[in-house]
């Protein structure tokens, strides 16, 4: 029923008109990444070689309160345009790839350009957290669920205090 979308792909423009086609039998969001691929614009300090960082750097870097957010803010408005250009209209939701949208740092970036936008009430996002107790209960790569829960901790209280809806569990 729904999809979510890099707009930062090499094959992005031509494989959204493909996915223009079935919009109204299914929903469409923006795959948030700042982990793999090139960004779509200038980013130095967090992109030096014009590659967005592993993982484990961005991780990193933002519980250590580090990365560059002006640069990470201007990206997410980069990518959030690119989806509205393609489509006329803004995402249904928007989600992470490999959660960076729960990064703290990321975060209120991404919250801040939805509020800034007049897009909230009018999408989701994606929270990463669970339970302790749900993780355990589906015993699935229990230690990863447990980090992109502790990771995403506070979330979704940043998104209700801006008005961005989320889903009630992984």
């Amino acid at each position: 029923s729904a999809t979510s979308v890099m707009t930062t792909r090499p094959g992005w423009p031509g494989e959204a008109a493909a996915l223009r086609e079935v919009l109204g039998e299914a929903e469409a969001g923006v795959h948030l990444t700042l982990t793999v691929g090139a960004p779509l614009g200038p980013m130095p300090a967090f992109a030096a070689q014009g590659e967005f960082p592993p993982v484990g750097a961005v991780i990193r870097q933002a519980v250590a309160g580090r990365l560059p957010m002006g640069e990470i803010a201007a990206e997410i408005d980069r990518q959030l345009d690119a989806f509205v250009a393609a489509f006329g209209e803004p995402p249904a939701f928007v989600d992470g790839h490999q959660h960076v949208q729960t990064l703290p740092g990321v975060r209120d970036a991404l919250l801040d350009a939805l509020a800034r936008r007049g897009w909230a009430g009018r999408l989701w996002v994606r929270d990463s957290a669970d339970t302790v107790a749900r993780i355990l209960r589906r015993g699935v790569e229990t230690g990863k669920a447990l980090t992109v829960a502790t990771l995403a901790t506070g979330f979704a209280a940043a998104a209700r205090r801006r008005a961005v809806a989320v889903n009630h569990g992984f």
